[in-house]
């Protein structure tokens, strides 16, 4: 009887908490911690211990209590005749259960390669005999048989022992943890589920929380707990060791694309798996060709878009602090290069800070939206902010330049014009003065002057003489009376005015 798992682990925990949705007869209903290798132990012990048809059968799985440990006591509690050692040869591992009748009498057993990569050599037993018996006895014939074994990548087994996980593995728990990520699912099996585990680490020092799926069947798939995890984290990544076509990845894209979940989707799923060739001898070749922390960290950061490029430095936070420089240069270099030409400078270079402006509030909008969908760190949005106030402020400094330089064209204008005006007013007023004294001298003549002369002199002269007349001769060689002259300082005045 499988049980449908679900497994959330928490990232930087050693161990795992199992909690069982379906369990066993003698399952307990609460919480415990246990390694994968305790769980595969602690079920096959719980199913022998339940079914006296259950045995387990397999190379080195009784005396060495398994070539991984995980048969560990069972020979001991069970026995030679339910826990058998066979020789190093799958193909007869498989043929003592199907070429004889126990899995034909009512037994179940449950058949333990070392490597899965060797079953190949049980094919036809396994793919022609045990898979197709029921189908083809129509339901009268069953053959009850487990496979069961570890496979993926380890260090320096070379091509023959490494390859992907192509079989279903049965567990008594599905794994939960009480406090899951939010940003993406990340849906791993085998090997590859404490790389998720450590990438998650360093990812949490990032603010990104990983939420990891650790795989406990392949067929059947537990469908249901990678769409609800891809519901609430609106992501999804897919770690696994093997080829990149055709892999168990592949297929849990394909259910979530045809799923509700795939309406929850911010992003694209993202595949991590190995280098399409076969698993090379060299340790550094090896590295190269399997999934690495690095590989997943940089496919979780690509798929929420964190991270520009994986090797490069984040350019893109350098954006804003470029763009304020480009304008600087823009709207500064001709004000202190053409001073002459401010005024007309001013103008254009503000329409130019508007259309900046404005293209830079789009952008902003368009990445306001971007961080809503992608959920990416906030520090380019600050940057973002910084950039269009900065712009802001360049455009209302240059207004306010604008307006300041305008006025003082205008009061320098108006003062110039004043100066001006009064200029040709006092030259209009001087022309108006000499052109009426050359009419007046015009209309009156000499004998006008004259007398006008003489009025002004005999003003000034009676009250220092105490005459009270003063004549002046009509013309010019015109002899005075005796008693009338006043000494020779009165004719040289006299004859000074005339």
């Amino acid at each position: 009887m499988a049980a449908s798992v679900r497994c959330f682990l928490r990232s930087g925990k050693n161990a795992v908490s199992a909690l069982s949705r379906r369990g066993f007869h003698k399952s307990s209903p609460a919480a415990v911690q246990m390694m994968v290798r305790d769980a595969l132990n602690q079920a096959m012990d719980e199913e022998l211990e339940r079914d006296e048809r259950v045995f387990l059968l397999g190379e080195e799985v009784a005396q060495y209590d398994g070539a991984y440990k995980v048969s560990r006591g069972l020979w001991k509690k069970y026995g030679d005749k339910r826990i058998i050692d066979t020789p190093i040869t799958e193909r007869l591992t498989l043929m003592l259960p199907l070429s004889q009748p126990p899995s034909q009498a009512g037994l179940r057993p449950i058949c333990e390669f070392m490597t899965f990569n060797f079953s190949m050599q049980a094919i036809d037993q396994i793919i022609n005999s045990a898979a197709k018996t029921y189908y083809m006895s129509a339901g009268f014939q069953s053959v009850p048989i487990v496979f069961r074994g570890p496979n993926g990548a380890s260090a320096g087994v070379a091509a023959q022992h490494s390859h992907a996980e192509d079989a279903k593995g049965l567990l008594k728990s599905a794994i939960r943890d009480d406090n899951p990520g939010t940003h993406v699912s990340l849906v791993s099996h085998s090997r590859y589920v404490s790389h998720c585990l450590d990438a998650a680490v360093v990812l949490a020092k990032e603010g990104i929380e990983c939420e990891v799926i650790n795989l406990r069947t392949i067929r059947p798939l537990d469908v249901e707990c990678i769409e609800t995890s891809v519901m609430k984290t609106n992501h999804l990544v897919t770690v696994e060791g093997g080829w990149p076509q055709f892999g168990v990845g592949a297929e849990i894209c394909a259910r979530i694309m045809e799923g509700p979940a795939f309406n929850y989707l911010d992003a694209p799923a993202t595949r991590v798996t190995g280098v399409d060739i076969p698993m090379p001898y060299a340790k550094i070749l090896e590295d190269n060709s399997l999934p690495q922390i690095k590989d997943i960290i940089f496919s979780v950061k690509k798929t929420l878009n964190a991270e520009p490029h994986h090797h490069d430095p984040p350019l893109l936070l350098l954006r804003p602090f470029v763009i304020i420089i480009i304008l600087l240069f823009i709207h500064l270099i001709p004000l202190f290069s053409l001073p002459s030409l401010l005024p007309l400078l001013l103008l254009p270079l503000l329409l130019c800070s508007l259309l900046s402006l404005l293209l830079h509030l789009c952008l902003f909008l368009l990445f306001l939206l971007h961080c809503y969908l992608y959920r990416i760190h906030f520090f380019l949005l600050y940057c973002h902010l910084i950039t269009f106030f900065l712009i802001l402020l360049l455009l209302l400094l240059l207004l306010l330049l604008f307006f300041f330089v305008v006025i003082v064209v205008v009061v320098i204008v108006v003062v110039i014009i004043i100066v001006v005006v009064i200029i040709l007013l006092l030259f209009f007023f001087l022309l108006l003065i000499f052109f009426f004294n050359i009419l007046f001298l015009h209309s009156h003549g000499v004998e006008g002057v004259k007398s006008s002369a003489r009025a002004a002199l005999q003003a000034q002269l009676c009250p220092q003489s105490g005459l009270q007349e003063v004549v002046l001769p009509d013309v010019p060689g015109e002899e005075w009376d005796g008693q009338r002259q006043h000494g020779p300082a009165l004719q040289q005045r006299l004859g000074l005015v005339l």
